[in-house]
């Protein structure tokens, strides 16, 4: 069904994001794909896509929060989407080459402080590859928790 493998290669996509592998995670997205969850408010400009382009985004995740663990909650798939509920965590362990989780940890120092945050992901699938996502994220939650704003 379908609907099961679109379901699969999410998961996948999670197990390779957690395991840190930027090779094989960008092996899950279509050489056109779209990252609509990289488009920020400071950065008004096409976000990165296709493969090439989410390694630069998964890099400077991994630069950020070299611990960053994705805990999948719920998996609902329809038609060609996929969307997730998860618990993100991680540690503030270095600084983001590019805009990431709103662009707001650019030239930040690492605290060294783990934050805890639910977010959501919709991923499109088209020929068994993710074509486009887009997300929700508690970035203030995020931004708090690493004492950045209270």
């Amino acid at each position: 069904m379908i609907t099961e493998a679109n379901i699969h290669l999410v998961q996948s996509f999670w197990q390779a994001s957690e395991q840190g592998n930027i090779d094989e995670m960008a092996t899950f997205w279509a050489p056109d794909a779209i990252n609509h969850g990289a488009q920020t408010a400071q950065a008004q400009r096409r976000p990165p896509a296709g493969p090439e382009g989410l390694k630069r985004v998964f890099k400077s995740l991994l630069t950020a929060f070299p611990d960053r663990k994705y805990a999948i909650e719920d998996m609902i798939a329809t038609g060609d989407k996929v969307v997730c509920r998860l618990t993100v965590s991680g540690t503030h362990q270095g600084v983001p080459e590019i805009p990431v989780e709103g662009g707001m940890l650019l030239a930040v120092p690492p605290t060294g402080k783990a934050y805890m945050v639910q977010q959501i992901h919709i991923f499109r699938i088209e020929n068994n590859k993710i074509a486009e996502h887009w997300a929700v994220r508690d970035d203030l939650g995020m931004m708090q928790q690493l004492g950045l704003i209270s």
